[in-house]
């Protein structure tokens, strides 16, 4: 029996149902301009709620959620195309040099254009994608 490993360099998203379509650029973690490691925020479903005479309670649910905010550098048009106009709302694949692997989604972005880039029309492009388990459209 055989065995393959793959070490990535760079973080991939793609669409995985035409995995052809991918995103592969650097990324900073914490926000645009950094190069910081990855951050990964996590959040339990649930709330505090207030009772007769002053009594407070918290309420779980099942529900937890994890967010990556992400930075892509460098960002060709092409590459924003897909970011900006394409990818909101679709189901996608990210994958990072971390060995992050997250199906996921995201709503909005943040575009930052770089002045006189001696890469040509480049920009930073950041999101924050949101872990999905479940899809459903209305």
């Amino acid at each position: 029996m055989y065995t393959a490993s793959v070490a990535l360099t760079l973080p991939v998203l793609l669409d995985p149902s035409n995995p052809r379509t991918q995103l592969v650029t650097g990324t900073g973690g914490l926000g645009q301009g950094t190069s910081a490691q990855r951050v990964h925020a996590y959040q339990q479903g649930g709330e505090v709620r207030e009772y007769a005479a002053g009594r407070e309670r918290m309420v779980l649910t099942q529900s937890n959620s994890r967010q990556i905010p992400l930075v892509f550098k460098a960002c060709t048009p092409a590459q924003r195309r897909l970011l900006v106009d394409v990818w909101p709302g679709r189901l996608l694949l990210f994958r990072d040099t971390y060995g992050t692997r997250v199906f996921g989604s995201y709503l909005a972005e943040s575009v930052q254009h770089i002045p006189r880039a001696s890469l040509g029309d480049v920009a930073d492009i950041g999101i924050t994608f949101q872990r999905l388990t479940f899809t459903d459209q209305v």
